[in-house]
């Protein structure tokens, strides 16, 4: 049953302190407890009205920034030591550290640093100072760490002084410790250890105290006021615990020390001075945990006067880095050494690739814990768990799990006959949650209280509880009732007091929690359940030795209350689920440390299935397990079995053997004899048939000896009649042979001359093809080379034309010449249009300076105006005038010409265009020319096919002349006229032959000349066959004749012997019944043997099936024993237990996420 609490806070816990005093109801009578532990008390109930920070931490108002050390007999327990050896006396200067922490995993730092300190002592002539938490466990030290630091302190020369942590105590008090084996071992005029607040050399030295009494009781001592410093381990408010957390829970300083007050202490790790005190924490000598990466540590040096002379930096063991980036690790990464520790926090989404800087950490020889932030929370894999059907949870869960079909058929059978058989199984929907608050606690005769108590627990708010008790000699509010008070409405709910760290309940005994002077006592809570009326009384009756307690349960005015206290404390449980009170609204002392993230996973699962519904689940694992043992028992005993039957199989195989061995040997007897008897009668037999078969042949051959004498004359006139037969086959098979020859040579021939009609014929059609192919392929190529020449002609006339232009308009011969040069040039090759360019531009260059040499003759004409010349061509007389104009038409006649020029160039470029329509219609008649021989190749191709096929026609011909052999037969009176027109044909010359139809002459011939041959063929195999069969004719009755000779004769001879013969077969019958009976004999014995062994045999074989049955009865149960295990681990904690509870854990997830 899911229960939730809406509670009202109203308990605080702290340190005892008066704020405002308000009596309880009707205690001003308290009890006075005695030494067994009855004191007076008083109870009061502080109320918080207003916020103070400083509410718990022990300071009351009125004596807030006030010192007090004044303490009724402080001096008692401080410890004046004046005498002590003289190497502590002479000591000038003292080297201070703490807070060793040795352990298995810091063994080695922690022996370099115990030999850096004596070093530096001994090099100072100092002594040196140790302020507790020398070990790091406290109790059982481990045995290696131990020799090694005895050891060490063994070599010890300097004095030291040690008080003792609360890593080093072991008892309450502190006077027993771990450092006292140091002390013996270095030896006491080296090492002192105090264990109780002690006056050396001017200075205090306090041990750690869980109580704060007793430190306060050394500090206000008369001793203490002379001391010039202080040295202890404590924990004091406001002081850096560790990177980022400052103590909360500590003493206030003005509480213990004055603010002038020089105080060395050890227990905080971090070498820090408190703001506003004199006390100095020395810190670690190493960095111990990740918490105290990036501090700096050192060793203190102290003069004589215990102030602070010098500080000696100190780096040992593996530093801590705490990293937040990767840029930040890989700033670091050169500056590491062997064995420090990295850890760094990574984002949790991204995939940041870290191999490469972790194999350099690794190189390093340090450690890299790699920590992503908390992603977001996942889904549960099965939403609602719950809520949801045992059926449901399950079959989800296998599916997750890949559960074969047999352990999810078996698991669902196990949960159907649980749940038929469980009518008290509350179904998932009925579950609630409830509301529950506490209106008024009473309780009289409970704990140390004897008289009524009462108190309002509605709309209380923040509660102080303090007490106050008159008669202890401590601390004025132990054992006043404090937590009796608080905890009687758990005891009275639950029946016990606490839950412990460890998991287990102080049950609240009832000998513990009646009042020692009262017979009755009882606890009553008062409240609303859901908002109904809820009254629980928890009772304890006093009866001789024995106290009986009962509980009474009412609700909305109904009594509740079963026969028994547990039955009622069940009734309660389904109201409110009381276990779980201590885990909703009440944290005790035990648990004021314990935390989910300390529990293992175990643990907190356990802690979470008190508010998740796992009770059916633990009873189904437990019904597995219970079929689980039932099947290994059940296993056992089959097994047990088996091992009696395969016990008992070795003996029945012992006698089956010696059963065989004598129904073999008897068996070998009976085939021995009847061996023996089967060849006897086999021989008898044998006489017996040979002598019927004489006898049966005398008479047979008596009757036909008549009969072979007739038939041995009719046998010799055949064989005479054979004989001339024989001899006329022979004459007509000769003839036919030679006229076969005859026809066969003129079909040989016909052959021939028709094999070379074919080739002729062949070679014929090869020759014409071929011409026809040339004839076609030179019209197309004529053709082509008319367009071509057309298209050449085409362009030479264009050619032609352009350079008759041309030549109109060039005046000059230079110009001329270089441009017919240019369209010869052109017209063999249209690649030299690209010369006559180049030649148009050196024409140009060549005007241009032309021009310019004009110009220079003009520049001169103008300087030497008036002079006259002689032109060297004409030799006509020049003069500047005259030269100035003859210069302007020549200037006109080339801007003409260059005119002439540019048009030139386009018809160059067009001719070249030109040109090249005709090298791509080139390109493609060429192309069509492939094409078509490609055709023709086809074409070819195909005409080779269909003469391949008419030869295949000719060779079904052939074998059609098979055929005409036959029917040559038929025609046999013509074959003599056919024959010679065959011979005249084959005469007939060469020019007649080529001249006539081949192909029908030679069909003529061939069939002609193969119905001769066939004819004559078949003659000469009638003939043949007719011969054989007079042969073997013959042969059949010659030797029929020898063999009626033979018996004739044999017949003759057998008929003396037939009396002898009668005689020997009486014999043989009676020796065969004698060898009957004796095989009789040897018969019933083997059967005997044969019977006795076949039992045997049937009784081995039952034996054998046992077996087997046993064994597959065995694989059964081991499999069954198998299922049960796996469906036991199905429902256990880890299997669909997790599964329900994983809802449960994704909100305290998100709890703590928040």
């Amino acid at each position: 049953m899911v229960i939730g609490f809406t509670l009202t806070p109203w308990i605080g816990f702290g340190r005892p302190t008066l704020v405002r005093k308000e009596p309880l109801e009707n205690t001003q009578n308290g009890a006075r407890r005695t030494r067994s532990g009855i004191l007076d008390s008083k109870v009061f109930l502080a109320e918080k009205e207003a916020h103070r920070p400083d509410l718990g931490k022990g300071i009351p108002p009125e004596t807030e920034n006030t010192t007090q050390h004044s303490c009724e007999g402080g001096d008692s327990i401080v410890e004046v030591i004046d005498t002590c050896p003289e190497s502590f006396k002479t000591c000038r200067e003292w080297i201070a550290f703490t807070d060793l922490h040795v352990r298995r995993s810091t063994i080695q730092t922690c022996l370099q640093v115990l030999r850096y300190v004596h070093e530096q002592a001994l090099r100072r002539e100092a002594g040196v100072v140790f302020l507790g938490d020398f070990w790091h466990s406290r109790g059982d030290l481990p045995v290696e760490p131990l020799n090694l630091i005895l050891e060490e302190f063994s070599r010890w020369t300097q004095p030291m002084i040690m008080i003792s942590g609360n890593h080093d105590q072991v008892s309450i008090d502190g006077e027993l410790n771990a450092l006292e084996p140091i002390a013996l071992a270095a030896g006491e005029d080296r090492v002192m250890v105090f264990s109780k607040p002690t006056l050396f050399l001017d200075a205090l030295w306090l041990p750690f105290r869980r109580n704060d009494a007793e430190l306060l009781k050394a500090l206000g001592s008369t001793h203490s006021a002379n001391a010039k410093a202080i040295f202890c381990h404590i924990d004091v408010y406001g002081a850096d615990m560790n990177n980022g957390h400052v103590s909360v829970l500590g003493t206030k300083p003005n509480r213990l020390f004055h603010p002038d007050t020089v105080v060395y202490s050890g227990h905080f790790h971090k070498p820090q001075t408190v703001p506003g005190t004199g006390i100095r924490y020395l810190g670690s000598p190493y960095q111990i945990s990740l918490s105290e990466a990036g501090q700096s540590k050192a060793l203190v040096v102290l003069d004589s006067q215990w102030t602070v002379k010098q500080e000696i930096p100190i780096d040992f063991g593996p530093r801590h880095f705490r990293l937040k980036s990767m840029d930040h690790l890989e700033k670091t990464i050169d500056s590491l050494r062997a064995n420090d520790l990295l850890a760094l926090e990574l984002p949790s989404t991204g995939r940041d690739s870290v191999e490469s800087i972790v194999r350099k950490v690794v190189s390093k020889g340090a450690k890299l814990q790699l920590k992503r932030k908390p992603k977001p929370t996942s889904k549960a894999r099965i939403e609602n768990a719950e809520s949801l059907s045992l059926e449901r949870v399950f079959t989800m869960y296998a599916e997750i799990k890949g559960c074969s079909k047999e352990i999810v058929s078996s698991g669902l059978g196990i949960i159907r006959d649980y749940l038929n058989d469980d009518s008290d199984v509350i179904p998932a929907e009925s579950r609630r949650s409830s509301t529950l608050e506490l209106v008024t606690v009473n309780f009289q005769g409970f704990g140390s209280f004897e008289k009524l108590a009462t108190y309002s627990a509605k709309n209380r708010g923040v509660v102080l509880v303090v007490g106050e008790n008159s008669s202890s000699t401590g601390l004025s509010s132990n054992a006043a009732g404090k937590t009796t008070m608080m905890v009687a409405p758990l005891w009275c709910l639950t029946g016990f007091t606490d839950i412990r760290p460890d998991g287990t309940r102080a049950t609240g005994l009832s000998t513990e929690m009646l009042n020692d002077n009262s017979e009755s006592g009882f606890v009553q809570v008062e409240g609303l359940l859901d908002g109904r009326q809820l009254r629980v009384t928890r009772s304890l009756r006093r009866k001789g030795r024995r106290i009986e307690s009962s509980l009474e349960v009412i609700l909305d005015g109904k009594d509740l209350t079963k026969q028994t206290r547990d039955d009622t404390q069940a009734v309660l449980e389904s109201l409110l689920g009381a276990s779980l009170l201590s885990r909703t609204f009440y944290f005790g002392q035990n648990l004021a440390t314990r935390s989910a993230l300390e529990l293992t996973d175990k643990a907190l699962k356990d802690e979470i299935s008190r508010i998740v519904p796992l009770e059916r689940w633990r009873e189904l694992r437990a019904i597995c397990n219970k079929m689980k043992k039932d099947a290994r028992l059940e296993f056992e005993r089959k097994l047990a079995v088996l091992h009696h039957v395969q016990a008992a199989i070795p003996s029945q195989k012992t006698l089956l053997e010696d059963a065989r061995t004598s129904f073999e040997e008897e068996q070998a007897r009976y085939d021995e004899a009847s061996a023996r008897i089967s060849v006897s009668r086999g021989e008898i037999a044998a006489e017996r048939s040979t002598i019927l078969n004489l006898l049966e042949e005398a008479e047979d051959h008596g009757r036909r000896v008549e009969e072979l004498k007739s038939s041995v004359s009719d046998i010799e006139e055949k064989l005479r009649e054979h004989e001339q037969q024989v001899a006329r086959a022979k004459d007509t098979l000769e003839a036919a042979k030679n006229e076969l020859r005859g026809v066969q040579d003129l079909v040989r021939n016909g052959e021939t001359l028709m094999e070379r009609g074919k080739d002729w014929e062949e070679n014929r059609i090869i020759k014409i093809e071929k011409y026809r192919n040339e004839l076609r392929e030179m019209n197309s190529t004529e053709l082509d080379s008319e367009k071509l020449r057309a298209e050449l002609e085409s362009v030479r006339s264009r050619l032609d034309t352009h350079m008759h232009n041309k030549e109109r308009f060039i005046c000059n011969e230079e110009r001329a010449v270089a441009l017919r040069r240019a369209m010869e040039s052109l017209q063999t090759d249209h690649k030299s249009a690209r010369r006559l360019f180049y030649a148009q531009r050196a024409h140009h260059d060549a005007l241009s300076a032309r021009l310019q040499s004009t110009m220079q003759r003009r520049d001169f004409t103008e300087t030497a105006d008036g002079l006259k010349g002689t032109c060297d061509k004409c030799l006509q007389p020049v003069d500047a005038e005259t030269f100035l104009r003859q210069r302007e038409t020549v200037v006109k006649e080339l801007e003409l010409v260059k005119l002439d020029m540019e048009t030139g160039s386009r018809k160059t470029q067009d001719l070249l265009s030109r040109i090249q329509v005709l090298s791509s219609e080139l390109e493609g008649v060429e192309a069509e020319y492939n094409r078509r021989n490609s055709e023709n190749m086809k074409q070819l191709i195909e005409q080779e096919r269909q003469l391949q096929k008419e030869l295949t026609n000719v060779e079904s011909a052939q074998v059609l002349r098979g055929e005409t052999f036959r029917k040559i037969e038929i025609s046999r009176r013509e074959r003599n006229p056919h024959a010679e027109m065959l011979v005249h044909n084959f005469q007939l010359p060469q020019d007649a032959f080529e001249d006539m139809n081949f192909t029908t002459l030679t069909k003529i011939c061939a069939e002609q000349g193969e119905r001769m041959s066939e004819g004559a063929r078949l003659d000469v195999f009638n003939g043949s066959n007719l011969l054989t069969s007079q042969n073997k004719q013959g042969e059949s009755w010659r030797a029929e004749y020898d063999y009626l000779r033979a018996e004739l004769e044999r017949a003759r001879s057998t008929r003396a012997e037939h009396a002898e013969v009668s005689m020997q077969m009486m014999q043989l019958e009676h020796r065969d019944n004698e060898l009957g009976t004796e095989l009789s004999k040897y018969r019933e014995e083997l059967k005997k043997k044969q019977k006795e062994f076949e039992s045997l045999q049937d009784a081995l074989a039952q034996t054998e099936k046992r077996r087997l049955e046993l064994d597959k009865i065995i694989s059964g149960l081991n499999r069954d024993a198998s299922s049960y295990e796996e469906l036991e681990e199905c429902f256990s904690a880890t299997g669909c237990q997790n599964f329900v509870i994983e809802n449960a854990l994704r909100e305290l997830e998100l709890s703590c996420q928040e």
